[in-house]
């Protein structure tokens, strides 16, 4: 096959540029290395913050699922309701290591710095390579990467899985190779077994390798699906074995679409706050059954709640589209959305994060971006995959609601565009090209207006943040530090529906049930149909909650 390297390019002079394999591995080494050397003066700096050891939310839910499975209990007894690969590898490291989530931390950051060397070695084989290690360079100082890998959250698998899937698809397009495509199959599965939606990016591929690739291209097409096919029925026959029902990755679509499409949502996560902010699959099923009157399999729950949101679709359809519109927006929009942990509030603990947000964050790179594909369209018939993967993410990602660590996946693509619209401004300056040079200017600057545009409040998503600590804290049985948090986050938004809801049940639990009932009665008055004030009312007061979903 000709190298298809050698006959695309962004431009002109990126054209002229030869790659330089052998000669330049030191420089992509180097890149690791920066990457690592900055995660680790991070880690340095947080290691003794509260945020390190008192995991909240999903986090809190992977690492009791983890050590369950690392003292021996590998298949367990339910369908996966969540996405299932990163309490796995979570289980790994625990069996490894022990329960250390320094450890866990050190091995998430050294996937964080592989991940940059994935996306250098993917804009060199789709692009040049300076794009390539511009882009890896960018995403080693990319502040919410640098955040994201420290999380005891799945988002530091997406970026890994992700960039590896592109690095594998990019080698086996510049060389010509089938002998890369069941790897990149089997890591496009094992991303789907993270991030559920990416299972729809096989369609994407599925069209490219015919398209791009000579004869024999169902036989490459094929080598592609037996490594997805692999991964993904293996999980599928583990859930029919001990559920009995087939699912290829995890049965919490319904739910989350019903989240994102329902006549309250607002394209965010907090817009269930009604149901009472919670994401438990015991209050999902309750709520199901309590409607249909039954017990439900995990795959009637899942219909259930995909055709409440289908019945608001169809019976809305002007309101769905503008939920639609601004949950497109919310994936380009600068802030990292926050259904659990807020990047501020670690770098409160972190000079390293303080001083690279404003200089590394999504509203610079998105803009950079945005000039890259302008500047990589004349070439749009070789590169079409990496648009057509950005589109992919952005609407199944809009499809259901967003947060910053769901758009997460489509960072290693936007580093790619990123980094070539630097190497084309960087050579219209030397060549004095003041005309494309200003024309460039105007399209960031636009770009970067709308993707700058703040939709959210900074207020919410640290409150959200104190409110999960103190989660977090309550089950332990910290309670006057968990109040103390639950205040905090009030401070922030005296209307936060869940915290003044958890503060009341902590007030109860030492006592105070006056002062909790009057904060349950306040709860109800604005939000009448939220189901734990009720429950938790109905406790304190000996009256039927009389909960309907």
């Amino acid at each position: 096959m000709e190298n298809p390297s050698a006959s695309t390019s962004v431009t002109a002079p990126i054209a002229e540029e030869k790659f330089r394999i052998h000669s330049s591995r030191w420089l992509f080494a180097a890149v690791f290395a920066g990457a690592l050397l900055v995660r680790a003066m991070y880690l340095f700096e947080i290691k003794d913050a509260p945020v390190f050891s008192v995991l909240v939310s999903d986090g809190y839910y992977y690492d009791q699922m983890a050590q369950e499975i690392a003292r021996g209990n590998w298949l367990g007894g339910d369908a996966f309701y969540q996405a299932p690969l990163y309490p796995y590898f979570l289980a790994a490291v625990y069996a490894v290591f022990g329960h250390d989530l320094l450890a866990l931390r050190v091995v998430q950051f050294a996937l964080g710095a592989a991940a940059c060397v994935f996306v250098a070695l993917a804009g060199r084989d789709f692009l040049s390579r300076n794009v390539g290690l511009t882009a890896g360079t960018l995403l080693a100082l990319y502040a919410p990467a640098i955040f994201f890998d420290g999380l005891v959250q799945k988002a530091v698998l997406d970026l890994f899985l992700l960039s590896l899937l592109l690095m594998l698809l990019g080698r086996s397009w510049r060389d010509g190779r089938a002998g890369w495509l069941p790897a990149a199959g089997a890591a496009l599965g094992l991303l789907a077994l993270n991030r559920s939606n990416a299972i729809v990016l096989a369609a994407v591929v599925a069209v490219w390798i015919p398209v791009t690739f000579p004869r024999p291209r169902w036989a490459r097409l094929g080598l592609f699906g037996v490594g997805l096919g692999v991964v993904l029925a293996a999980v599928g026959l583990r859930n029919q074995l001990v559920a009995g029902d087939f699912f290829l990755t995890a049965e919490q679509a319904g739910p989350h679409f019903f989240i994102g499409n329902n006549p309250n949502a607002d394209g965010t996560y907090i817009a269930m706050e009604r149901l009472g902010g919670t994401e438990s699959r015991h209050d999902w099923t309750a709520l199901a059954e309590r409607a249909t009157g039954r017990k439900l399999s995990p795959a009637e729950e899942n219909a259930f709640w995909m055709e409440r949101s289908l019945a608001f679709i169809r019976e809305q359809p002007g309101r769905w589209l503008r939920l639609m519109g601004r949950k497109l927006w919310l994936c380009w929009n600068a802030p990292e959305i926050v259904d659990s942990e807020d990047p501020a509030v670690y770098a409160d603990h972190s000079r390293w994060l303080r001083w690279l947000q404003p200089l590394s964050g999504f509203g610079l790179i998105a803009p950079l971006a945005v000039a890259g594909m302008a500047a990589t369209w004349p070439n749009r018939r070789a590169l079409w995959l990496l648009y057509f993967f950005l589109l992919v993410i952005t609407a199944t990602t809009a499809l259901f609601f967003v947060s910053g660590r769901y758009r997460y996946p489509l960072v290693p693509v936007l580093m790619l565009f990123a980094a070539a619209g630097l190497v084309q401004l960087n050579a219209w300056r030397r060549a004095r090209d003041w005309r494309n040079l200003g024309v460039a200017a105007l399209v960031v600057a636009v770009a970067a207006l709308v993707v700058n545009w703040r939709l959210t409040r900074p207020a919410q998503s640290r409150a959200v943040t104190y409110h999960n600590l103190g989660v977090t804290l309550a089950e332990r049985g910290q309670i006057a530090d968990a109040i103390g948090y639950y205040h905090r986050a009030l401070e922030l938004e005296p209307d936060f529906v869940p915290a003044r809801v958890n503060l009341a049940i902590s007030l109860a639990a030492i006592g105070q049930t006056n002062q909790a009932i009057a904060q349950l009665d306040g709860v109800l008055r604005s939000h009448p149909n939220n189901t734990v004030a009720q429950r938790a009312l109905a406790h304190l007061t000996g009256k039927s909650a009389g909960v309907e979903p």
